[in-house]
């Protein structure tokens, strides 16, 4: 067992400062006066994330997308109200992280993309810049990589439903990735001559420019972009404070509608 607060503080000290503006509000979202005993972790705050954990008192719930967002309606009632009620009735408490844990270079959801596709994280440089902040990466290469032999990596590694718009070379020497909806840097990759641009989200418009200026783009999907950071950050507090983690994957399932 371990207090909530070394948790946290640990966990507090890890983001880059100083801290990025974002439209969550990001660490603790519900607190507990019980030491934590175990840690689940997950992409997004759902109710099902919360049901699933196998014993849920006691627990550090740690997500991406936490319950409390800039613009949103703050009032515990509906679906938020359950939420709330399930962590206190529990003794459990929840921490959220969201851009923070996209951009960390340790931790973070786009440094875990760039090692599952096996390409060098230790040339990595700054990529998506908006208001004097970088929330992604870039690689590249002289030798290159071929782009089938990464989309049948990224298809085996990280979602077997990414999709590629394959409309540039087919010899990769540069590689940006931006987790979940990043479509609004790919100008800056067009603009840096970039060979491949990796993101989760489609969207009209990306496509339409990487038609016009012949680019590639790999699609890995949002959720599936974004389990890394969690993942990681998990395993770190699991071993720092002796405690077992669990990650809690509901991965959103899109049907075909058959009416």
């Amino acid at each position: 067992m371990t207090d909530l607060t070394f948790i946290t503080t640990e966990l507090d000290s890890l983001w880059q400062k100083p801290l990025v503006e974002d439209a969550s509000f990001n660490g603790l979202q519900i607190s507990s006066l019980s030491p934590i005993e175990r840690i689940y972790g997950g992409v997004d705050a759902t109710l099902d994330f919360f049901r699933m954990a196998p014993h849920p008192e006691k627990a550090l719930f740690l997500v991406h997308h936490g319950l409390f967002w800039s613009g949103d309606n703050p009032s515990l009632r509906g679906p938020l109200f359950e939420k709330a009620v399930f962590c206190v009735q529990h003794q459990s408490a929840l921490y959220a992280s969201h851009l923070p844990l996209d951009r960390h270079p340790e931790y973070g959801n786009n440094i875990g993309i760039l090692r599952e596709l096996s390409l060098p994280v230790e040339t990595i440089q700054p990529f998506g810049w908006e208001k004097n902040t970088a929330y992604g990466f870039q690689v590249s290469s002289q030798e290159g990589w071929s782009l089938t032999s990464l989309f049948n990596t990224a298809c085996q590694a990280i979602n077997p439903n990414s999709q590629l718009l394959g409309y540039g070379e087919k010899l990769i020497h540069s590689v940006a990735v931006i987790s979940g909806s990043g479509y609004h840097f790919f100008p800056e990759a067009i603009a840096k001559g970039i060979d491949l641009f990796i993101t989760g989200d489609y969207a009209q418009s990306m496509y339409i420019k990487a038609r016009d200026y012949q680019k590639n783009v790999l699609l890995l999907g949002h959720y599936e972009s974004e389990k890394f950071g969690i993942l990681s950050i998990g395993r770190y507090l699991a071993k720092r404070f002796s405690l077992e983690f669990t990650f809690i994957d509901v991965s959103p399932i899109f049907k075909k509608n058959t009416n």
